[in-house]
C-alpha cells in the first residue's frame, strides 16, 4: 500500500510517496535486489534490505498504475474512434462533440493520476539511486512518450478538424502502446516471479494468458519474453518464448541437489536391486531364467543405462545442428533437470520395464541387445506392455477355467 501526502502549492499539487507495505504481505523482488545489494560486498544491515525492499514495491505499484492510466485513456480513444467511424456527417459530429463534452472529466482526471504518479516515481528514484541506476532510462522514456500523447490528446481534445481525428487518436494509441511495452518490461518480471511462487517446480506459466490484461499486444508480449530469455537471472524459472511459457525453478543449491540426488538415487537403487537380483529373487522364492544368472542382470541394467544416455546425447546433438532454439535452453542444465524432473523419473521407471522384458521374454542377455534396449526405450515399453498384456490375458483364462472345473 502506498500512502500519498497532498501539500497545496501556489499551482500545482505536490505529493510526496511513503511506501507503506501491508504487514504480512511479501512480493518477490527479482534478482535486482540480489545485485544490487549482493555481490562480492557485505551483506547490508537488515533494516537497510527492508528500506529499499519497501521502496521498491512502491515504485513498482506506481508504474502499474501508470499503466493503467495509460489503458484507461486508450479505452477512451477507441470509444471516440468508433464515433469517427459514422457514415453521417452530422450524425458524426454530434456524436464526436457529445462523447467529447461527457468525458472532459474523465480526460482531466487521466491527465491528473498520470502526472501524479510521476512525480512520485522521480521522489522515489530520487531516494534510492540503486533503482535509478537501473530502470530510469525507462522511466525517461515513458515520460517522453506521455508528453507527446499529451500533445496529441490535446488536439483531439480541441476538436479543430475531424478529418484529422482518426489519425490523430491512431499515433496517441500507438504512443500508449509503447508506454504500455515500457512499463510491462519494468513491473512483469517481478510479477512473474510472484505468480511462479504458487506453482511447483516444473509447472509452466502461460505467459500470454497472464499478462494478456497489462499488456494487450502478443507482440509485445513476445518481445518481453525474448528479454526475460536472454536476462535469465532476473526471474526464478526457465523462459521458452517460443512456446509463451515460464517453467518454475529454483535457482537454490539446495534445491538442485535435491532434484540430482533424487534422479541419481533411483538409478542407483535399480543398480542395488540387480547386482544382488539372484539373492533377492531367492529370498522371495522367484526363480529367474537360466540366461539371469551371475551377474548378467546388473550388466544388462548399466548398458540400458547407458543406451538411454547415448539417445539423449543424439538428441541434443540433432537439436543443436538443426539450430533449434527449444533445446538451447538445456544449456541452463541443472534448472532443466528440476523441470524434467517428473518426465526422468518416469524414465527410469520405463528402463525398468525393458530390463523385465529381456530378463523374462527373451532367450538371452547380451549387451548389444541391452544398449538398445535403452537407446529404443519408448517402443520397447510398448512391446513390453503388450506381450503383458496378452500374458496377462491368458494367465487369467487358465485361473478361470480352473475356478469354473
Amino acid at each position: 500500500m502506498v500512502k500519498i501526502e497532498k501539500h497545496e502549492g501556489h499551482d500545482m499539487e505536490i505529493y510526496r510517496v511513503s511506501p507503506i507495505i501491508t504487514q504480512g504481505i511479501k512480493r518477490s523482488l527479482p534478482p535486482l535486489m540480489g545485485e544490487l545489494n549482493g555481490g562480492e560486498n557485505p551483506p547490508e544491515p537488515e533494516e537497510s534490505v527492508k528500506t529499499f525492499e519497501d521502496t521498491f514495491n512502491a515504485f513498482m505499484g506506481l508504474v502499474r498504475d501508470t499503466r493503467v492510466e495509460a489503458q484507461n485513456l486508450c479505452i477512451l480513444l477507441s470509444d471516440l474512434k468508433e464515433r469517427c467511424n459514422i457514415t453521417s456527417t452530422a450524425v458524426r459530429s454530434q456524436e464526436i462533440k457529445e462523447f467529447l463534452e461527457k468525458t472532459t472529466t474523465l480526460f482531466e482526471k487521466n491527465e491528473r493520476k498520470r502526472e501524479t504518479c510521476l512525480k512520485s516515481i522521480h521522489l522515489l528514484l530520487e531516494r534510492e539511486p540503486r533503482i535509478h541506476d537501473f530502470v530510469g532510462d525507462e522511466i525517461s522514456i515513458m515520460e517522453n512518450l506521455w508528453d507527446r500523447c499529451s500533445l496529441e490528446v490535446s488536439a483531439i481534445r480541441k476538436q479543430r478538424d475531424e478529418s484529422l481525428l482518426n489519425s490523430q487518436i491512431a499515433a496517441a494509441q500507438s504512443l500508449l502502446d509503447d508506454i504500455l511495452f515500457h512499463a510491462g518490461l519494468i513491473s512483469i518480471p517481478s510479477r512473474a516471479s510472484q505468480h511462479l511462487v504458487s506453482l511447483m517446480t516444473g509447472q509452466p506459466l502461460d505467459f500470454h494468458e497472464t499478462f494478456k490484461d497489462e499488456l494487450p499486444s502478443d507482440k509485445e508480449r513476445l518481445k518481453i519474453l525474448q528479454y526475460l530469455s536472454s536476462h535469465p537471472a532476473s526471474i526464478d524459472g526457465i523462459v521458452v518464448p517460443e512456446k509463451g511459457v515460464i517453467y518454475k525453478a529454483s535457482r537454490k543449491r539446495s534445491r538442485i541437489c535435491q532434484s540430482l540426488l533424487l534422479i541419481a538415487g533411483v538409478i542407483l537403487l535399480g543398480a542395488v536391486v540387480c547386482y544382488f537380483a539372484g539373492t533377492i529373487t531367492k529370498w522371495l522364492g522367484i526363480s529367474l531364467p537360466s540366461h539371469a544368472a551371475g551377474r548378467s542382470i546388473f550388466t544388462a541394467y548399466l548398458f540400458i543405462i547407458l543406451g538411454a544416455l547415448f539417445h539423449i546425447g543424439i538428441d541434443a546433438l540433432k537439436q543443436v545442428r538443426s539450430g533449434e532454439k527449444d533445446f538451447l535452453a538445456i544449456e541452463k542444465g541443472f534448472l532443466w533437470v528440476q523441470v524434467k524432473e517428473g518426465p526422468i523419473l518416469m524414465s527410469i521407471f520405463s528402463l525398468w520395464l525393458g530390463l523385465l522384458l529381456l530378463v523374462f521374454y527373451m532367450t538371452s542377455l547380451d549387451w548389444k541387445v541391452a544398449f538398445f534396449v535403452g537407446y529404443s526405450i519408448d517402443s520397447v515399453v510398448d512391446l513390453f506392455l503388450k506381450r503383458f498384456s496378452t500374458s496377462a490375458s491368458a494367465s487369467l483364462e487358465t485361473l478361470k477355467s480352473e475356478i469354473s472345473t
